[in-house]
């Protein structure tokens, strides 16, 4: 018996009469961005720490037909004036807030070869939330400057019309928070 794909070629078999097989194992971000070319990264950032919850990275999926899959996220405070790590000072996630305002920032496409635009409103530089979500992380900094790195296993989907909110909340009254995400679109299931 001879096995063979559709162009002919056939498969190699072992001297057990068994098919070899090779495969490569990629993460799904990589498939997407390669082969559906959906993969992106967006940054936020904000020079207005206050004693406050402040917003640093707003992104609405305004697709109708793909789901938004939070693969990474990177974040970290430069010159913050409260002294960390602290019980009041954390980085915190929301799910289905409204934001308007700050500064629009348009993500990038991993793939350079792309010209796909991500189906997103993306915002930064202190947007304001006029409707608060659902908080679903809260993340403790260690010491100022240190860089911080969440990765939620894909964990997190934004489904059409949702959205995803960085902020960053601390008792000190100057500083800089910035964010690095890196998420991909996907057509919803089911």
């Amino acid at each position: 018996m001879r096995i063979t794909n559709r162009d002919g070629v056939e498969m190699d078999v072992n001297a057990n009469h068994q098919a070899e097989t090779h495969s490569t194992t990629i993460k799904e971000i990589q498939w997407f961005s390669r082969h559906k070319r959906t993969a992106y990264s967006a940054w936020g950032r904000t020079d207005t720490l206050s004693a406050a919850k402040v917003p640093v990275l707003y992104i609405k999926n305004t697709s109708s037909d793909k789901d938004l899959i939070i693969y990474k996220a990177n974040f970290q405070t430069i010159a913050e004036a409260a002294t960390t790590p602290a019980v009041g000072i954390y980085w915190s996630v929301d799910l289905g807030s409204v934001c308007s305002g700050g500064t629009a920032m348009t993500p990038i496409n991993l793939n350079t070869g792309s010209s796909n635009a991500a189906e997103v409103t993306a915002l930064q530089s202190t947007p304001t939330i006029g409707t608060t979500g659902t908080e679903t992380a809260r993340i403790y900094p260690g010491v100022d400057g240190t860089l911080l790195s969440v990765d939620d296993g894909e964990s997190i989907v934004v489904a059409p019309n949702g959205s995803w909110l960085l902020n960053y909340t601390t008792t000190g009254t100057a500083g800089i928070a910035s964010a690095l995400v890196f998420f991909y679109m996907k057509d919803v299931v089911g």
